[in-house]
């Protein structure tokens, strides 16, 4: 591939460095899943400085900092997939990261790159937005938290493209047209708090195969409840769908502290499916992903919260 620069970093102090050296045309790349395909076709990084962050030891890993699971965003999706950390505390995090690509795109790509990437299909957004998960932020010295649901940028185009894949994208770099990223900062760790004790998680992907294909539509949802399975824990998240992930949190708050009834939930799959209809608009699509929308959320709703079959 063609670059006017590539800088492969050894410390987080080097790759902040370089960043800030090269903030008007520097690329980060870590396991190059998605760069890579898009220079194969495109020219897109004639001008740009790549800066390698693939080495940075500080940057992978996968710690437990009590309330919450520390993951370096260069750790590989199979390293969070196969956590034992993960599996225990968040294991919807675990199976999102599991469905991406095939092995060989999981061992060299990063729940960083999925992240900054921004793609609405990419599948671990659903999950880390149902896991209220917070990114950290940092340029040169100064450093930022955010709750992920801040991170991310509407976005329309990436609905457009062809089944959003990775050669019909239209940005070569997306971290400064999706997210807010600024020039010169680099995602430095992803914080996910631990699921309460007795929670239930689902991850579901619908695409046209199990493996080695985007996204048409994905479902994270998190739920715990009490004694008297009255509702404690309610999140949950679509992906594939939105420019930019929404927050369902307020359409959920009628129904915590209750026992949702059938048609409790049937309602508040309704609603959901009438968000998808509208964000989807013309869309050729638009009836496919009300329809799965609608059936998907109530079915999985309906096996969680009252373990009940849909029917």
């Amino acid at each position: 591939m063609k670059c006017a620069g590539y800088h492969r970093a050894e410390t987080l102090s080097q790759a902040l460095s370089q960043l800030e050296e090269n903030a008007d045309c520097a690329v980060v790349i870590a396991g190059g899943t998605d760069i890579i395909p898009k220079a194969r076709t495109r020219d897109w990084y004639e001008k740009k400085v790549l800066v390698d962050i693939s080495g940075v030891e500080q940057l992978r890993g996968i710690t437990d900092d009590g309330d919450v699971i520390t993951i370096g965003p260069a750790a590989s999706l199979t390293e969070v997939s196969e956590s034992a950390l993960v599996n225990q505390y968040i294991p919807l995090l675990a199976k999102a990261c599991g469905s991406v690509g095939g092995p060989q795109i999981r061992n060299r790509g990063t729940i960083g790159g999925n992240a900054v990437n921004a793609c609405p299909a990419g599948d671990c957004i659903p999950a880390l937005m149902a896991l209220d998960a917070m990114v950290t932020l940092s340029k040169g010295t100064a450093v930022r938290k955010l709750l992920i649901a801040e991170f991310f940028q509407e976005n329309r185009a990436c609905l457009k493209h062809s089944t959003m894949s990775v050669r019909s994208c239209y940005f070569g770099d997306p971290a400064q047209k999706k997210t807010v990223l600024q020039p010169g900062e680099l995602l430095v760790g992803i914080a996910v708090p631990k699921l309460p004790v007795g929670a239930v998680t689902c991850f579901h992907k619908v695409a046209i195969r199990e493996a080695l294909c985007m996204s048409r539509f994905t479902l994270a949802v998190a739920v715990a409840q009490d004694e008297d399975k009255r509702l404690t824990h309610f999140r949950l998240s679509i992906g594939a769908v939105f420019p930019r992930p929404p927050d369902f949190s307020e359409l959920a708050a009628g129904l915590l502290g209750q026992y949702p009834t059938r048609e409790d939930i049937s309602a508040y799959a309704d609603a959901l499916a009438e968000w998808v209809k509208t964000e989807c608009g013309d869309s050729p699509d638009a009836a496919y992903k009300y329809t799965v929308c609608r059936r998907l959320c109530r079915r999985k709703l309906l096996e969680l919260i009252r373990g009940e079959m849909d029917g």
